[in-house]
């Protein structure tokens, strides 16, 4: 920390941790990302079981228009939690 008062700093200073956010941006977008495929198959569980109803399902809609091979990979990971 300088001596500098705030008001006598140059303009170009910016101020202290300003270039964190968009790496916080970055890490809770990969996170939610990753949570969101992550979580079909406890969800698909939980609503087999009858503890959510069958209408909260509807949010993994875009996994339809998934190619085939990710579809294939998403449905083991599905499978996995029904056995």
């Amino acid at each position: 920390m300088s001596d500098t008062p705030p008001d006598q700093k140059e303009a170009g200073d910016a101020p202290e941790g300003s270039g964190k956010h968009y790496v916080t941006y970055l890490v809770l977008a990969v996170l939610v990302a990753v949570l969101y495929v992550a979580s079909i198959g406890p969800v698909c569980w939980l609503v087999e079981k009858h503890y959510l109803p069958e209408e909260v399902t509807a949010i993994y809609a875009p996994h339809v228009y998934l190619s085939e091979e990710h579809q294939r990979l998403l449905g083991k990971h599905v499978d996995w939690w029904f056995r």
